[in-house]
């Protein structure tokens, strides 16, 4: 029987040393396993795959262990398509013969696949529209969830958030996209939604709390074109899902994306019930959203 070390978290070399002699103290071969980081959400995590990654890979250069993988996992419905991580898989690759550097690394890359290494790049940023939202997980994947009146993540968004992936969507609109361009289609749409949804919570409420039916009205559009781009998004990511897997699993995504699109409708009819008349207020928007401390858990690690 072998030892395999897991280890995907570390970007400290010292600490993969450590944990590499400790495991050889059992007289057993030794092999690694590290990770391409596909399951904070439905973004990819290249850049932590990347530092974790050559820190772990020099350390198991030095130390002689008997071998090494590199894991993808599929965590919480497998909504990263392995494909996303190719510049990580490429980094360890190459970490694993020696080289470090990233111009060369970037090289072969597109010798290998023809595709830009930055272009895939591109989409870690779904998780990184900074501001209050940095040191968070699965960025994208809470604010395409968090409810538009319930509000449980209001108390990091703001307006920048939407301009953010206003640009985000652009930029990955215009990249190199060479034989992935389902791949690209689905992150773009997804970019796309976020540029509404990121703050149209915080809005809703904000307009709500000063009894302004005329600002309700104008932001009731957003919600149709919120609506209209979340059911382009499942459209694109129907078709990067049947493309790369196996139809079993997709039934999760039909529930939560098709949850989404139905909580969309119902806010959107109830905001209109109360621009109205209809009802005299919306009790979730009556409510005082979680600040940091109450409802905003950060990354403990």
């Amino acid at each position: 029987m072998s030892i395999v070390y897991w280890d995907y978290y570390s970007t400290d070399y010292s600490h993969y040393v450590k944990m590499i002699n400790t495991n050889k103290l059992f007289g057993r071969k030794v092999y690694f396993a590290g990770g391409a980081w596909t399951w904070r959400g439905i973004a990819p995590d290249n850049r932590f795959s990347i530092k974790t990654t050559e820190a772990a890979v020099k350390a198991c250069s030095d130390c002689g262990v008997d071998g090494m993988f590199f894991t993808m996992w599929c965590d919480d419905g497998g909504e990263c398509t392995p494909f996303t991580v190719l510049p990580s898989l490429m980094f360890a690759a190459e970490a694993s013969r020696g080289n470090y550097n990233i111009d060369s690394i970037k090289e072969r890359f597109n010798k290998i696949t023809g595709c830009d290494f930055d272009s895939f790049m591109l989409l870690d940023e779904l998780n990184l529209p900074g501001g209050k939202h940095k040191g968070q997980n699965c960025v994208d994947k809470y604010l395409l969830y968090n409810d538009l009146f319930m509000g449980l993540k209001d108390c990091l968004c703001s307006k920048d958030d939407a301009i953010f992936y206003k640009n985000l969507t652009e930029r990955i609109h215009s990249a190199e996209k060479c034989g992935f361009e389902v791949v690209f289609e689905a992150y773009e749409s997804l970019a796309s939604v976020l540029s509404v949804k990121a703050d149209l919570g915080v809005r809703t409420r904000a307009a709500y709390k000063s009894a302004n039916k005329e600002e309700l009205k104008k932001i009731i559009g957003d919600y149709d074109l919120l609506l209209e781009k979340t059911e382009v998004f499942y459209k694109a990511y129907r078709k990067l899902w049947f493309k790369f897997n196996k139809p079993h699993g997709f039934d999760i995504q039909d529930i939560r994306l098709g949850g989404l699109i139905q909580r969309i409708k119902s806010c959107r009819a109830r905001l209109d019930d109360y621009i109205n008349g209809y009802v005299s207020e919306i009790p979730e928007l009556e409510e005082e959203i979680p600040n940091d401390n109450t409802g905003c858990f950060r990354n403990r690690s």
